[in-house]
């Protein structure tokens, strides 16, 4: 695995290949669309649309971005907006991380932390489902530690009513 500094490093000095760099309108990428608005289609990016994104985020939101402390978070391959995204927070050296919508949380994993919780990003792009995914594994959280601890409050009121009136406790626990 190389840095991107140590990539650049490794190509100094080598001569450049004039005639493979891209035109601004060359096709950069295809990309698949769902079809939400109607049918599903390849959207014909060049470029001139890329660098413009790219430039666009740096510009706009350069000054707001810290590589030695954000983490970005994709789970869209390729979705238009995260795809241009993904190359200007690489632009300005943050970390990346790659996950997946079905393993974004804890609970839809086994025997490993989801990738929220080992990719621990700080920028995230997501939809409404997206979000309504994460929040309900939130509230399986919470809904999990409320019913332990309502669990150990019944147990130690059951303890203290057991001391109390110089009963067993299975014996309390059936009276309450």
């Amino acid at each position: 695995m190389l840095s991107q500094d140590e990539l650049h490093e490794l190509g100094k000095g080598k001569p450049e290949h004039e005639g493979r760099r891209p035109k601004a309108e060359d096709v950069a990428c295809i990309m698949y669309t769902s079809g939400t608005t109607g049918a599903p289609k390849g959207v014909v990016l060049a470029q001139a649309n890329l660098i413009a994104a790219v430039g666009a985020i740096q510009s706009l939101m350069g000054h707001i971005f810290a590589p030695e402390q954000d983490t970005f978070l994709a789970f869209f391959p390729l979705a238009r907006i995260e795809y241009v995204v993904e190359l200007a927070l690489a632009y300005v050296g943050l970390q990346i991380g790659y996950g997946r919508i079905r393993t974004l949380t804890d609970a839809s994993v086994r025997n490993c932390q989801g990738d929220l919780k080992e990719c621990k990003p700080t920028i995230m792009i997501g939809v409404p489902q997206i979000w309504e995914t994460i929040r309900n594994g939130i509230c399986e959280f919470l809904l999990i530690v409320a019913t332990v601890v309502q669990d150990r409050r019944e147990l130690t009121f059951a303890c203290r009513l057991a001391i109390r009136n110089r009963k067993g406790l299975t014996e309390s626990l059936s009276d309450s």
